[in-house]
């Protein structure tokens, strides 16, 4: 049992009723710190993402699937071992030579036709594997192989959350996706598939040609090509095939419960009367991980993310360069930009700590206070702007208080404080300027 394991503050039925409660939108969760986690269903709806970010989606879990593994590990090694193929017969006049089987007939009439006993017909016959159903085999690896080195090369912000021990981990879908990259490219290298010709698309015709092949193994590549063909021409069907199978979740316990603390925070704003209007996935590079709106106003909700204006405001931005103690600026798990139409903004910086310890979590609000100094220019135009530090189970926790700097929740009572946060906000929800008097 690991040291982490026994100073962890939750059991294993914490973790999975935090994994149950975030599990129907862990879909949103395409970081590299990820494993695959079997699910029976999905109920999740996709409908709000673009068609780019449902592409990019989908890629990630076709390498993922257990098909494409099967493909590169079992059967296309299993096709090109017993590569199918067909002859192809060619009748040739050899002088003085003889290639091939000869056709006696067509060589005594030649010879005396021509008056030249040195004349001999022969049938030649060479096998062909220029068939569909390796072309279809062709598609598939090279395929796979594109869109790993798509997902590969793609650019990854850092983030402060990810440790060294995790970036490293074996277990990162990454480096499943690297592994499955190479093993195509070294299928694709087999002189076998020289003298294939290449498709630039695969067709249901081409599919069902191929299941209808001699050898088992056609059978399952045919199965594999119409995954493909499904994820290409219609990637929200093929996610919503796939999530009934499986999902990604976050290796780290740590890192789970900032992401459920983020889902946590938008149900409790659902219930609250908000309408979210926007989504995006965690870990794709968005500006905001969901947007919500009630009447004129707007909840903007970043995980992992500040505004450029925070990051040029920095008070400590100068200092971290000059001492060269950090090339990333330090960056809250969740920051929340309430909107009103020509009000200006409010800002609610969140800290989460999975833990219980109350040293530990006193060391959070002090990174949260340190947060609010930190970015102190960018929030002049932003009064009433607060720190939340987000704790796993803190024992004797007071009620909240109004018109607090920083205020201190922990997972069962942070629905309470969120609410306070907006009760408190209201009157800038609304529109009203603080000294306005209230309409009647």
């Amino acid at each position: 049992m690991s040291l982490m394991t026994i100073n962890d503050c939750w059991s294993s039925q914490d973790y999975e009723k935090v994994l149950e409660s975030t599990s129907a939108k862990l879909w949103r969760f395409i970081q590299e710190h990820s494993s695959i986690v079997e699910r029976d269903k999905i109920v999740e709806n996709l409908t709000g993402l673009d068609f780019n970010q449902m592409n990019q989606l989908a890629s990630i879990h076709l390498l993922l699937s257990k098909e494409v593994q099967e493909l590169v590990e079992q059967t296309a090694p299993n096709i090109m071992r017993r590569l199918s193929k067909s002859s192809r017969q060619r009748t040739e006049v050899e002088r003085g030579r003889i290639k091939g089987k000869v056709n006696w007939t067509r060589t005594i009439l030649t010879q005396q036709t021509e008056k030249n006993p040195s004349l001999f017909v022969c049938i030649d016959r060479s096998p062909v594997f220029d068939l569909i159903e390796n072309k279809v085999l062709l598609y598939c690896l090279r395929y796979v192989f594109q869109i790993g080195q798509r997902v590969i090369k793609r650019e990854i912000e850092p983030s402060d959350s990810i440790s060294d021990d995790y970036i490293n981990d074996l277990k990162k879908w990454m480096k499943k996706v690297e592994d499955i990259h190479l093993k195509c490219k070294r299928l694709l290298k087999s002189p076998l598939l020289r003298d294939i010709t290449e498709l630039h698309g695969i067709n249901m015709h081409q599919i069902e040609k191929t299941r209808k092949a001699r050898g088992r193994e056609y059978k399952s590549l045919a199965d594999i090509a119409k995954l493909i063909y499904v994820q290409t021409n219609q990637p929200l069907e093929f996610l919503y095939e796939i999530f009934s199978k499986q999902l990604l979740r976050p290796l780290s316990r740590d890192t789970l419960y900032e992401v459920a603390v983020a889902f946590k925070i938008i149900e409790v704003f659902k219930m609250n009367g908000w309408k979210e209007k926007r989504f995006s996935l965690i870990g794709e590079g968005r500006k905001y991980l969901s947007s919500l709106q009630k009447g004129n106003s707007s909840i903007n909700i970043s995980y992992q993310h500040i505004p450029s204006h925070f990051v040029t405001g920095s008070s400590y931005k100068e200092l971290m360069q000059e001492s060269k103690l950090s090339t990333h600026h330090r960056r809250p798990d969740i920051l929340l930009e309430w909107e009103n139409d020509g009000n200006g903004r409010r800002y609610t910086i969140i800290e989460v700590k999975r833990s219980q310890n109350r040293g530990y979590l006193a060391d959070g609000v002090y990174k949260v206070l340190g947060y609010l100094k930190d970015f102190e220019k960018p929030l002049q135009d932003s009064p009433d702007s607060v720190g939340l530090l987000v704790g796993w189970r803190i024992q004797g926790l007071q009620a909240p208080k109004d018109n607090k700097e920083v205020y201190t929740s922990d997972w069962d009572r942070l629905p309470t404080y969120l609410s306070l946060i907006e009760k408190n906000l209201q009157v800038f929800l609304s529109g009203q300027l603080p000294d306005q008097e209230p309409q009647v």
